[in-house]
């Protein structure tokens, strides 16, 4: 979503589908006290994005369907080599999903038990949903709109484009630069483990002064009129069933 296009999905609502046709969605998972982050899944829709030619890397792993949607056969086969890679390491681990169609219950894990947190629990008991996911949009708009900036000064003509492996790289550096402190935060505020009672500040749900700067700099150049925050959470709406 480009900094002028702001206003086309705020305060519009998804029913089982998402309304913008340039979407990614992205799994993300950690431990409680947020030293282990889980591998990054990207969906999209292309099967095999023009970005892609030439490269052998990938910074996280990328599938795709018609949707750019989280599905059931998408989830399972994550779930399933996870599992995978606990056998191989000798681990056992408990996993938490918030509960929703993209996520059936599936059978026959060796490492790997799932608990299914209760329905239309999501934004109190879903750790993710306490601050790590508003820090992960954050960050990759952060790195956005100065990649924007340093374009515009470059004089660059398609200063706007964005593509499928950029994104990917973006949310990889957010995701290996999150703070764990922050991921243990928002565990403590779902309510999860024996912690102390006090809670410090989530970290980094502010976009900082840089980015600050550079979003005023935006306004001007792009006569773009919201607010850095409502740039960022122009989406919150369009969500999982």
């Amino acid at each position: 979503m480009l900094p002028d296009k702001t206003f086309v999905l705020k305060g519009e609502t998804c029913h089982m589908s998402k309304q913008s046709k340039e979407r990614l969605t992205m799994l993300v998972g950690a431990n409680m006290d947020g030293t282990e982050k889980l591998p990054l899944l990207e969906i999209g829709k292309p099967r095999k994005p023009q970005c892609f030619s030439n490269t052998k890397t990938f910074p996280c792993k990328y599938i795709n369907n018609k949707s750019a949607w989280m599905t059931s056969a998408i989830f399972e086969g994550y779930v399933r080599a996870l599992d995978a890679k606990m056998v191989c390491n000798n681990r056992k681990i408990l996993l938490f999903m918030d509960h929703c169609p993209a996520r059936p219950v599936i059978s026959n894990l060796r490492n790997i038990k799932i608990e299914f947190l209760p329905p239309n629990s999501t934004s109190v008991l879903q750790p993710m949903d306490q601050g790590v996911i508003k820090i992960l949009k954050h960050q990759f708009h952060k790195h956005f709109v100065s990649r924007l900036i340093t374009r515009m000064v470059n004089g660059k003509t398609s200063v706007h484009k964005i593509n499928i492996l950029d994104a990917m790289h973006y949310f990889a550096a957010v995701w290996d630069t999150m703070e764990s402190k922050s991921i243990e935060n928002c565990f403590k505020k779902a309510g999860f483990g024996n912690f102390p009672t006090e809670l410090q500040e989530i970290n980094c749900v502010t976009p900082g002064t840089s980015a600050c700067n550079s979003w005023n700099i935006l306004q001007e150049q792009l006569n773009v009129s919201c607010s850095f925050e409502d740039y960022v959470s122009a989406d919150d709406a369009d969500k999982k069933p």
